[in-house]
C-alpha cells in the first residue's frame, strides 16, 4: 500500500499562512461592514416624517370602527395575538400589543375624533424608536380617503441605517395601511406622499 508523500514543513507553514490571511481578510470585511452601517446610520437625521394614503370604497365610519376596536386588532394585524387596554382616562387610552406570548409595544391614544382622526404615540419604555402615528379619515364621493402619517425620532444608528437604506421610513405605516385595507376585505393602492 502506497502512502502519500508527507508535506514539507515549508508547505505546512505556507498553508497555515494562507488560512490566516483569509481569516484576517474576512474579519476586516466584517468589521468594515459593521463600521459602515454605524457610520451611514450616524449620518442620517434622527427625526423623520413619512405619509401614505389610500382611497377606499367604504365609508370613513367603517375604517374608524376598525381603528377604534383595539381588542379586534389581531383580526387584521396577524403579527399581534392580543391587545390589552391598560388604562382609559382623560389623558387617553393606553394599550399594549402582544406578539405570540411576548409583550410588544405600548401605545397611548392622544387624540381621537370619531370617523375622522386617530393619533397614537409609541410609549414603549427603553425603545429606540419614538413615533406618533396620525390616521386621518376624509369622506369622499366614492367612500373615504385614509392618510397615515408618522413623525418619529430614531435613537439607534443601526435602526436609522435600516430605515433609511433598507426598509424605507414609510415601511411600517405602509404595512399598517395595507393590513387595514386587507382587513376590510378590499384591495387598494397605497401611495407614498411627500412629508
Amino acid at each position: 500500500m502506497d502512502t502519500p508523500p508527507r508535506r514539507s514543513a515549508v508547505d505546512r507553514r505556507r498553508s497555515s499562512l494562507v488560512v490566516k490571511v483569509l481569516f484576517l481578510g474576512m474579519l476586516v470585511v466584517f468589521c468594515g461592514g459593521l463600521f459602515g452601517v454605524y457610520l451611514l446610520g450616524a449620518l442620517e437625521p434622527a427625526e423623520h416624517h413619512a405619509r401614505v394614503r389610500a382611497e377606499l370604497p367604504v365609508p370613513a365610519d367603517s375604517v374608524w370602527k376598525m381603528l377604534a376596536d383595539l381588542r379586534g386588532r389581531p383580526a387584521w394585524r396577524p403579527e399581534i395575538t392580543l391587545v390589552q387596554v391598560m388604562s382609559r382616562d382623560s389623558s387617553g387610552i393606553v394599550y399594549r400589543e402582544f406578539l405570540d406570548d411576548r409583550e410588544g409595544m405600548r401605545f397611548r391614544v392622544e387624540q381621537q375624533q370619531p370617523g375622522r382622526l386617530w393619533k397614537v404615540r409609541n410609549i414603549t419604555p427603553d425603545f429606540p424608536l419614538e413615533t406618533l402615528w396620525t390616521w386621518e379619515l376624509e369622506s369622499t364621493s366614492r367612500g373615504c380617503r385614509v392618510t397615515l402619517s408618522e413623525e418619529g425620532r430614531i435613537g439607534s444608528t443601526t435602526l436609522r441605517f435600516y430605515f433609511s437604506r433598507v426598509a424605507g421610513y414609510d415601511s411600517q405605516i405602509r404595512l399598517r395601511l395595507e393590513q387595514l385595507i386587507a382587513g376590510l376585505g378590499l384591495q387598494a393602492e397605497v401611495v407614498e406622499l411627500l412629508p
